[in-house]
């Protein structure tokens, strides 16, 4: 019984103990090697907008146009412009609500849009066919194109959202957006 009332003792063990440093000491040593770590860490990132501009990963440019009527030529409805700023690809993506009218007559109603790239002309290969069967005379569909092309550095290179009505008596596009993207590396 005389042990449960002993004063407790410093023996050679636990004076080791408190030779050592206290856990918060350790806890701040190892929070300022985190901060060195992160501060290393972020060196690449503050310096990451001047090495941008030498040597460019991605970029791109977009044109917006809330409405425009589509006739039986060629309409040119959206226009970007981009100076490639290295060797890459480009990525054109084009979208817009299309309203058809066939004039109170049930039947089809039918437009045709794409990219074009550096033209003012349909692109046969690069254009769809927007279709409609309309029983009250006006349709509304969604126009949806992409287009990917090789540049090289410095190419100047004009996109635009091309579209005539085929069948349709008048037709229109609203909220058209171009949007064309570089890339520089391909995966």
């Amino acid at each position: 019984m005389t042990l449960l009332n002993r004063e407790p003792t410093l023996g050679a063990r636990s004076s080791r103990r408190f030779n050592q440093p206290s856990y918060i000491q350790s806890k701040e040593k190892a929070m300022n090697a985190i901060s060195k770590i992160r501060a290393t860490a972020m060196l690449p990132l503050v310096f990451g907008a001047a090495l941008a501009q030498a040597n460019p990963e991605v970029g791109g440019d977009y044109s917006f146009a809330s409405f425009k009527n589509l006739l039986d030529t060629d309409t040119v409805v959206n226009t970007v412009v981009v100076k490639c700023p290295a060797a890459g690809t480009l990525v054109a993506n084009a979208s817009a609500q299309i309203s058809m009218d066939s004039m109170f007559v049930p039947g089809e109603a039918e437009v045709i849009y794409g990219i074009t790239k550096n033209s003012t002309a349909t692109d046969i290969n690069q254009h769809h066919l927007l279709r409609q069967f309309t029983e009250s005379g006006t349709t509304f569909g969604t126009a949806s194109y992409q287009r990917t092309d090789t540049c090289v550095l410095n190419q100047t290179v004009t996109y635009r959202v091309i579209a005539h009505k085929v069948s349709a008596q008048s037709a229109s596009a609203q909220k058209s957006s171009l949007a064309v993207s570089f890339i520089r590396d391909r995966i």
